[in-house]
């Protein structure tokens, strides 16, 4: 499995700076017997792809470069540049993730997959 999701049973102490807060109390929670949902967390290295995968480090290093920090309409034309251009990325949805890092099917963001697929019962 790769650093982008980790089951809470997986997550260490030393994860503090790539899961955060509350993914790390979870996983200690479950550690010490309390009754956790088995859950995950897409970590900071999901994020750091993102990033790479679209091409954007280059770019937002360029908008920092060129932005007067102590002038505020400078940091809100950064700041909207970068909001930009995150939101203009291309990325897989959580459940996606999830899927291929576990080798599991999935479908996501069909809105119609119950129309389309048949229930089956076992």
């Amino acid at each position: 499995m790769s650093d982008v999701v980790l089951p809470f049973s997986d997550v260490k102490k030393s994860d503090f700076n790539s899961v955060g807060n509350k993914a790390l109390n979870l996983s200690l929670l479950k550690a010490e017997g309390f009754q956790v949902p088995y859950g995950f967390v897409v970590t900071t290295g999901a994020y750091e792809k993102f990033i790479i995968d679209n091409n954007f480090k280059e770019k937002i290093s360029d908008l920092l470069k060129s932005t007067k920090f102590d002038y505020k309409k400078s940091l809100v034309f950064t700041s909207k540049n970068i909001q930009g251009l995150i939101l203009s990325g291309e990325i897989l949805s959580h459940g996606a993730v999830v899927s291929r890092e576990y080798g599991i099917p999935a479908v996501t963001a069909v809105s119609n997959a119950t129309k389309i697929f048949k229930m089956v019962k076992k």
